[in-house]
């Protein structure tokens, strides 16, 4: 249920709020810190590239995709030396699940009308993923293959959900 007024906050408001809210989680147990952290990081990044006086209901999709953009061209601020070039696929998909959930949440406790994320166009393409890299894909024989031999996901390729598409399409 949602609740009857909008609460038009801030960027940095709506953050501020949604961290407290995120490390109370890791109270409960249902958020691990470092869980916790990412998402703190994560906002506080899209405050920075939404500018924190810009209210987070006037956000559009396009203004989401504006956001995930500048994030894929910002160099990666986890190296002592910031290398030039993109955040990698996987960033780019955790900063945008990052912010997801802050406008999931968002969209529960009035603080915008309508999520922005459902017009965002932006997506990160992730190339195998963690376990098809893992499983070392070339013979069949890693951790994710079955005994047929059919890989990762357990399905021939082109055989719909679980296989590449699956993947790509996270």
């Amino acid at each position: 249920m949602r609740p009857a007024e909008l609460n038009r906050l801030t960027v940095r408001e709506a953050a501020d709020r949604y961290v407290e809210l995120v490390r109370a989680k890791t109270l409960t147990g249902a958020l691990s810190l470092s869980t916790a952290e990412v998402y703190a990081r994560d906002v506080a990044t899209l405050v920075a590239l939404a500018g924190e006086g810009a209210v987070l209901d006037d956000l559009t999709g396009e203004d989401v995709d504006a956001i995930l953009l500048a994030f894929a061209r910002k160099p990666d601020g986890r190296r002592a030396e910031p290398t030039v070039g993109l955040q990698s696929a996987s960033s780019q998909a955790r900063f945008r699940r990052s912010i997801s959930a802050l406008f999931k949440h968002a969209t529960l406790a009035g603080w915008v009308q309508i999520n922005p994320m459902a017009m965002a166009t932006v997506t990160a393409r992730e190339r195998g993923g963690l376990r098809a890299r893992a499983a070392g894909v070339d013979a069949g024989a890693g951790a994710g293959a079955d005994r047929r031999g059919q890989g990762v996901g357990g399905r021939a390729r082109g055989c719909g959900a679980g296989g590449e598409g699956a993947a790509q399409a996270a």
